[in-house]
């Protein structure tokens, strides 16, 4: 008999602390909770942001419960002082799958608010 499990088809977190145990608890939490999309949003420290997406993967891939249906979607905020205010603020977007590989899906620079 097949089990029916409780699905939900979006799950979405987001940290603004920019510290890694914040964010981590954060992703622990979507790799908990089974639904198709999981979604974490945030803005790190610039010294951890190169490195999170493969962290986080390594989380994934660490996990015991996956499942293929589930995906996981990371959006990454930063800001970059050195460049003009119309193009300071970068989002960079990357897919995990449910082994923890990680791709990048794309990346794009918005203005920032004139007061940073």
């Amino acid at each position: 008999e097949e089990k029916d499990y409780k699905w939900m088809e979006l799950a979405v977190e987001e940290e603004w602390i920019p510290k890694l145990d914040n964010i981590e608890e954060d992703f622990e939490k979507l790799i908990d909770v089974k639904a198709c999309l999981k979604v974490l949003i945030c803005f790190p420290e610039e010294s951890i942001r190169s490195d999170l997406p493969s962290y986080l993967g390594g989380n994934v891939s660490a996990h015991r419960m996956k499942l293929p249906e589930e995906a996981y979607l990371l959006i990454i905020f930063s800001r970059d002082k050195k460049r003009k205010q119309t193009e300071r603020l970068l989002l960079e977007g990357f897919e995990i799958d449910y082994r923890g590989n990680v791709r990048p899906i794309s990346s794009k620079y918005f203005p920032d608010s004139p007061k940073t």
